[in-house]
């Protein structure tokens, strides 16, 4: 079984399980504990995407390739030495880029600063 976080774009709560399915509600960043050299393959099933390791171990990100008001899902992986990596198109190319944190995602998405910014309006 595999550790799966959950950041929610909506909210930036985080979320964390042990197992191998995660059903998302909504646009998120999911962060897996998983070395890119364990990865055997994506593959896209409806809406959900499924990742298969080499020990033959699948994950199932359900609703993964549902867009919302906060864009897409995001997947990143984290590597066992703490490094970050954010990857692009996970059926496509998969394009693996290093990140520092998973905070540039979510202040991409808007779903840090498009809240706080409305707060002050709401309040008068």
């Amino acid at each position: 079984m595999s550790q799966i976080s959950v950041i929610s774009k909506l909210t930036g709560v985080e979320t964390t399980t042990e197992g191998t399915q995660v059903t998302l509600g909504h646009s998120s960043i999911v962060k897996l504990n998983v070395d890119r050299a364990d990865i055997s393959g994506y593959s896209r099933s409806g809406n959900d995407l499924v990742i298969t390791l080499h020990s033959g171990e699948v994950i199932t990100l359900k609703n993964f390739y549902i867009t919302d008001a906060q864009g897409v899902s995001q997947l990143v992986l984290e590597e066992s030495d703490g490094a970050l990596w954010w990857i692009e198109d996970p059926t496509g190319a998969a394009t693996y880029a290093s990140i520092a944190s998973t905070a540039a995602l979510l202040a991409a998405s808007g779903s840090d600063t498009g809240g706080a910014a409305a707060w002050p309006w709401v309040l008068g």
